[in-house]
């Protein structure tokens, strides 16, 4: 809700301060309706019109911030915020907002914010390869790709074993895109030499078949959401049985 409320507001603040504008316009060109407002009235539109314009640049900054106490995904992945903002960030990305891990579950919760952000920070990178493939580009992706391999190996223990299969599966699928850009750039290279109309056609051959990879790798990250929240939001429901199984009689005061 909160994403959305805001661009819902800015609408109404830009269709408040043009109207504004309009009279402003109208009242300094002396026109029929400008001769309705004195000098101190025009200036009150202005000052208004001012106040309108900072309001609609507040709304938005905050309609491209998501949810997670004012951290955006790119604070998210780079670990430029605190703990408690990134685990609030986890919780609304995935929409997990009933869930309360205790202290027994607190370190598997943990280690799936930890791997969520380190595929968030790896699907950035994948589209920033996406754009432009180049050395700087493609280093940084297989730098991001073998930290977040390591992350899954070193957390594996806290994981499901559905939900390890399917991380593996999107590492080898982001695998496929970072060989597939490599070959890109190289028949590109290639065609620069040549110049011939058959590495042109494998450099668009290349670019399909990358597109592919992508495409493939973000409905695997999109799967692996959805799993996340249900094993977490199942997760919150046992542990609220096992309380009210310990604590029958325990009522509201």
């Amino acid at each position: 809700m909160r994403r959305t409320i805001y661009p819902i507001i800015g609408l109404f603040v830009g269709a408040v301060v043009n109207i504004l504008f309009n009279l402003i316009a109208a009242a300094i060109q002396n026109r029929a309706i400008g001769d309705q407002f004195s000098s101190q009235t025009t200036w009150w539109l202005i000052g208004f019109a001012t106040i309108g314009l900072l309001v609609g640049y507040w709304l938005s900054i905050r309609s491209e911030t998501l949810p997670g106490g004012d951290v955006t995904v790119q604070q998210f992945v780079s670990n430029d915020s605190s703990h408690r903002q990134q685990i609030t960030f986890f919780i609304n990305d995935l929409d997990l907002q009933n869930t309360q891990p205790d202290k027994y579950a607190q370190s598997q919760f943990d280690a799936y914010c930890r791997i969520w952000r380190s595929f968030q920070a790896l699907r950035l990178l994948g589209d920033d390869l996406w754009k432009i493939a180049n050395t700087e580009t493609i280093t940084k992706f297989a730098k991001q790709l073998r930290g977040t391999e390591l992350m899954v190996r070193e957390d594996e223990i806290f994981l499901e074993e559905n939900d390890r299969r399917r991380l593996l599966r999107i590492l080898s699928a982001f695998g496929d895109f970072r060989i597939g850009k490599m070959r890109l750039i190289e028949v590109r290279s290639e065609e620069d030499v040549k110049g011939n109309i058959s590495s042109a056609n494998r450099i668009q051959r290349q670019i399909e078949q990358n597109r592919i990879y992508k495409t493939h790798y973000e409905e695997l990250l999109d799967d692996v959401r959805i799993s996340f929240k249900q094993r977490l939001s199942n997760q919150s429901v046992h542990e609220q049985r096992k309380n009210e199984k310990n604590f029958p009689n325990q009522k509201a005061s």
